[in-house]
């Protein structure tokens, strides 16, 4: 997982395939931030390889310094 340009980058191994992929992003992002999954929703793009995921219990700048350590 890295921060390019303002954008999260995850890469995961899973099949895009039934949504494992888009699961396996939003454990990957919910473990990054020190979250339960349930904290960490798709919001948009579930078939694209771009997506959008809601943080809930976190703002922002809090979000971005869990992210870069």
């Amino acid at each position: 997982m890295r921060l390019e340009e303002g954008t999260i980058r995850i890469r995961v191994g899973a099949a895009p395939e039934d949504g494992r992929a888009t699961e396996a992003a939003r454990r990957a992002l919910a473990t990054a931030l020190g979250l339960r999954r349930p904290a960490v929703n798709l919001e948009a793009g579930a078939t694209s390889r771009t997506k959008r995921f809601r943080v809930v219990g976190l703002d922002e700048s809090e979000a971005l310094r869990r992210l870069t350590g």
